[in-house]
């Protein structure tokens, strides 16, 4: 126990602190199977002669993410925030995949 959790509430804020960290290793777990489906998605636009760039469907999954936030009353701009985050992520992760396969072609 450190010294901020010392005392009879130690215990309690030990086993949140827990908690949360088993929460973050679900989403990084998430973040990880998210960007593995962005490299396939990656391949399989290349192969279908599509753009990398969907502004569309970014557009999509954001009003999604928003009104997921709301049901849940979070706050809506932050979880915009996460999701372009995400977005951008998977988008490089697209290019990298892109990449590769000209590299290999």
């Amino acid at each position: 126990m450190t010294p901020a959790t010392e005392g009879t509430n130690g215990s309690s804020i030990d086993a949140l602190r827990d908690g949360i960290a088993q929460v973050d290793r679900e989403l990084v777990a998430l973040m990880r199977r998210r960007l593995e489906l962005a490299h396939a998605l990656g391949r399989e636009k290349r192969l279908a002669g599509q753009p990398l760039a969907d502004p569309t469907r970014e557009a999509e999954v954001l009003r999604h993410a928003t009104q997921l936030a709301r049901g849940e009353g979070l706050d809506t701009e932050r979880v915009r925030d996460v999701f372009w985050c995400l977005i951008g992520m998977c988008r490089a992760a697209q290019i990298e995949t892109q990449a590769r396969q000209r590299d290999d072609a």
